[in-house]
């Protein structure tokens, strides 16, 4: 029971380390159990052959728990390396109105708005239709706007580099 509560850690923590550059965790957390399970039964047939036909299965079972824990630094590594998917970023290209604005669930303004956005927040358009924006907030929170009353957030690397 044990085992399985550490594999379902280490999957959650190398499934987080991927999320965080942008991208789908879910195949990492698998990947970490698959390597895990699959080390400790490689481990398990190297201690056999280790401990002989006599063998008992304690004496193998430190080689199991050995392959067990190469597997997981193996999917950790993996995890690691996972390169970032820049896309998915946050970087805040425009900002509500001060006085703020309504959203939508879906591009249709016959629905009444499924939330109101208050003003001078920061808002990553992700995709243009006619006139809605699909927009992301820093907290993960995504709608459709009216992009027509989005305010153009200035240019803020440019400003930086006067500064210095």
């Amino acid at each position: 029971m044990i085992e399985i509560l550490i594999v379902y850690l280490l999957g959650k923590h190398n499934g987080a380390i991927v999320e965080a550059k942008g991208r789908s965790g879910t195949g990492y957390r698998w990947l970490t159990a698959g390597l895990w399970f699959g080390g400790e039964i490689l481990g398990f047939v190297i201690g056999f052959s280790a401990v002989g036909p006599r063998g008992d299965i304690l004496e193998a079972y430190p080689f199991g728990i050995g392959g067990a824990i190469v597997g997981a630094l193996i999917a950790w590594q993996l995890a690691k390396q996972v390169a970032v998917d820049p896309s998915r970023l946050w970087s805040p290209n425009a900002m509500t109105p001060p006085t703020g604005m309504p959203a939508w669930a879906q591009p249709d303004a016959a629905r009444p708005p499924a939330m109101s956005v208050p003003g001078n927040v920061e808002l990553m358009v992700e995709n243009r239709v006619g006139d809605w924006a699909l927009v992301r907030a820093a907290n993960g929170w995504r709608g459709f706007v009216d992009a027509r009353a989005l305010v153009a957030r200035p240019d803020t690397s440019a400003w930086q580099a006067q500064a210095r």
